[in-house]
């Protein structure tokens, strides 16, 4: 309301052409008071805890960065699209971006613009069991698996709808409604209790880093691995071919670039 007084006002002044100085600390005035009503109040009890967060945040990336080679990549867990994806349990929108905003040479599977082929590969992907994903992501060359435990339940029959939907482990993958219990114990069932137990936890517990290997070095390619791998992406229409996916047949969203078979390894990851 304030902003249409100022235009009010301004229109007065051009129609009768006065330009004094009183009217100009009215137009003023004005719009000081629109910027006011228009300003979001800060939340001053939000600020600490922000800042904790951002603490928390700083530390455990800086330890992740620190673990792994330059360029290393991060395949991260859950799958969340980009951008406006709806929350997804207790993680926001956008959550799967502070690795991006906290480190510099490591490369992360989040930020592909929906639509893409990169983002319709993880999609896909991420409807795959736990341990299969696991699989391909060591044969695609991740240095490790990044979790964001809020986006999981700690127990299933906290959540009503997934109390009633997700009965099978098939039905809690499809629902996004996996035990974060479960999808750690399936991670270390792949890569192993020895370097399940060197994961990287952050302070507050919430954000944890398996890591495929126990040097800095990214995972070896395995051809057993590979030929595994490929087993799982046969069902979703993908094949592994020197560690970059390819699209097995013509798809109805991007016909041309499934069909030539053009190696979509410059969508995976997000420099």
């Amino acid at each position: 309301m304030a902003f249409i007084a100022v235009e009010l006002a301004s229109a007065k002044l051009r129609i009768t052409k006065h330009k004094t100085l009183q009217n100009l600390i009215l137009v003023g005035i004005l719009t000081l008071i629109g910027l006011y009503d228009q300003t979001v109040r800060p939340c001053h009890s939000c600020q600490a805890g922000n800042a904790s967060l951002m603490k928390n945040d700083q530390v455990f990336f800086k330890k992740l960065e620190s673990s792994l080679t330059a360029k290393s990549a991060i395949y991260q867990l859950p799958y969340m699209t980009y951008s406006d994806s709806p929350a997804l349990n207790g993680l926001g929108s956008y959550d799967q971006a502070r690795g991006h905003l906290h480190t510099q040479e490591l490369r992360w599977s989040f930020g592909g613009v929906r639509g893409r082929v990169g983002d319709w590969f993880y999609r896909q992907l991420s409807t795959l069991p736990i341990e299969q994903q696991v699989v391909i992501a060591k044969s695609m060359g991740f240095s490790g698996i990044y979790l964001d435990r809020r986006g999981y339940l700690i127990d299933s029959t906290t959540n009503e709808r997934c109390a009633l939907l997700s009965k099978t482990k098939e039905e809690r993958i499809k629902n996004s409604c996996m035990i974060i219990t479960e999808v750690e114990r399936e991670i270390s069932n792949v890569i192993g209790d020895a370097l399940a137990q060197k994961a990287l936890i952050s302070q507050d517990k919430q954000l944890i880093f398996f890591p495929f290997s126990a040097d800095e070095k990214p995972p070896q390619n395995n051809t057993q691995h590979n030929y595994l791998a490929n087993d799982y992406l046969a069902p979703i229409g993908f094949k592994l071919e020197t560690v970059s996916p390819f699209k097995l047949r013509a798809g109805l969203m991007f016909p041309l670039i499934y069909a030539k078979k053009i190696p979509i390894s410059q969508h995976m990851w997000v420099a």
